[in-house]
């Protein structure tokens, strides 16, 4: 009977471990490269495609920054721009942004 209690303990130790193991491997931060696959396989799933690498000059900056687009403090933040040109796109495609030739269009 000593025995299989003793067993039956090194059970329970093992049921801990693997309770302290999961946890603890849920709770490790990523490296870049896998938080870079993390949001790959994330923009993946919703359907998002990147078409294409935009160039983003200081003079836009700025632009985003005085429409409000962006915040001063942003500025130098390449994630916060990429965040505030999406977003002007987003506007853009959904008709909420009004660009300086739509006045000027001609009829038919």
């Amino acid at each position: 009977m000593q025995r299989s209690k003793a067993w039956g303990d090194l059970g329970d130790l093992k049921r801990e471990l693997l309770d302290l193991w999961t946890e603890e491997r849920n709770t490790v931060t990523r490296n870049g490269s896998a938080e870079r696959m993390r949001r790959y396989r994330e923009r993946k799933r919703q359907g998002v495609v990147c078409v294409a690498q935009v160039p983003v000059y200081a003079l836009d900056v700025e632009m985003l920054v005085t429409r409000n687009r962006l915040k001063p403090e942003h500025e130098s933040h390449p994630a916060k721009i990429v965040e505030a040109v999406e977003a002007l796109v987003d506007d853009f495609t959904e008709g909420k942004l009004v660009t300086a030739g739509d006045g000027q269009r001609r009829k038919g």
